[in-house]
């Protein structure tokens, strides 16, 4: 795909404080991209300097081939939905969403047409003369992004746009929304701290901490292979285990675990000798098989649970191992593991990640800076 989106360089500084670090990021053209992180690390900072509400300290801000770094926000072709909606009470739902056209002295027949067309394709058919005030939240969620993406915008810039819903109502909306991204073929930029709707919504995701990007990946390498030990803690569940490399053998570590061998897979990455030492392996809840006997297996770990915890369709059991670390395992609720039980937790060796305790480093290109990531997470 064509790159619509391009950062170089971009750095943010308030009062002499870093908020956005040497950011460098390319994003192509009707993808669907997440910045995803903490409270604080920069990710609305970011967004809002593409939309050109904050001046960046640094760097450069391309769409396509322009660079709009100085451009007024009225004047990039990009555009944006706030957290809180920022309807207007007092017009219906046809005019909060024909306010831009009319602001852009679009024809009255071509205005017609394009509510009509967000209308219909927000479900919201039948409630054009009806005012905010009188709208559910969902309905007045898609009112706001049917008002900016009815302008045709390069790329729409959502700021948590469903934070304010309810956890029903928002996995309704995360849904509706991805079909719409997909229909509509329009560049999203999405910003949430949740990670199952950044998993579920994105092509790609940036994971970020204090102004810098720990890894940008899909959400299934994100997931399944955290390129630092923030990722693997912040993106989901995950067992942290200290461990320390010993060998690298046909493209797989063998590894100390609390005094036990096991071996995980390196795919591609395998480190350099000088590097084998200290490492964190992570391991996924969903990855590990409780046995009530040992599977005499080499990635195994064995010691008893300490507390069953019910959540529906799965069984999140507390296992507190023979050398005093807990590990937390996921299995299906009907496998009746109880409290006092002695257990055998194994894991496949392709489950286990060998994670990097460095922040991520933004460098250019793009690919070099997942590469570099990937190198070190296998280094430990």
């Amino acid at each position: 795909m064509n790159a619509v989106l391009r950062l170089e360089n971009l750095s943010k500084s308030f009062a002499g404080t870093p908020v956005v670090r040497n950011l460098h990021l390319t994003i192509s053209s009707g993808e669907f991209f997440t910045f995803l992180g903490p409270s604080g690390c920069g990710k609305t900072t970011t967004l809002r300097m593409i939309a050109g509400f904050e001046a960046p300290t640094e760097g450069r801000i391309f769409l396509e081939h322009k660079d709009i770094t100085e451009l007024a926000p009225f004047r990039r072709d990009v555009n944006t939905v706030f957290q809180n909606y920022a309807l207007f009470p007092h017009m219906t739902v046809a005019k909060n969403i024909s306010f831009g056209l009319e602001m852009r002295r679009v024809g009255k027949e071509e205005t017609t047409k394009r509510v009509s067309k967000m209308l219909e394709l927000f479900s919201l058919t039948g409630l054009g003369s009806r005012k905010p005030s009188q709208l559910s939240g969902g309905q007045q969620q898609r009112v706001a992004v049917a008002r900016s993406l009815v302008l045709n915008p390069r790329v729409l810039l959502l700021d948590e746009p469903l934070a304010a819903l309810d956890a029903k109502l928002r996995r309704q909306i995360q849904i509706e929304l991805k079909e719409i991204q997909k229909s509509s073929g329009v560049t999203f930029l999405y910003v949430t701290h949740d990670q199952e709707e950044a998993l579920l919504l994105s092509d790609r995701i940036a994971v970020m901490r204090d102004g810098v990007l720990e890894q940008v990946g899909t959400p299934r390498k994100v997931y399944e292979q955290p390129a630092t030990r923030f990722v693997a803690e912040f993106v989901g569940e995950n067992n942290l285990l200290p461990a320390r490399i010993v060998a690298c053998q046909n493209g797989e570590l063998l590894l100390d675990v609390h005094g036990l061998r096991a071996v995980c897979t390196t795919g591609s990455s395998i480190p350099r000798s000088e590097t084998w030492g200290e490492a964190v392996l992570a391991i996924r809840p969903e990855s590990f098989s409780l046995h009530r006997h040992s599977p005499d297996a080499l990635n195994c770990f064995a010691g008893v649970v300490r507390e069953c915890l019910y959540s529906g369709t799965n069984l999140r059991v507390i296992v507190q191992l023979d050398c005093g670390q807990r590990l937390l395992v996921q299995v299906a609720s009907g496998s009746g593991f109880r409290t006092g039980e002695r257990v055998w937790a194994e894991w496949q060796p392709a489950d286990g990640q060998v994670v990097s305790e460095e922040s991520g480093v933004n460098t250019v290109p793009e690919l070099k800076a997942q590469e570099s990531s990937a190198r070190r997470g296998c280094a430990g």
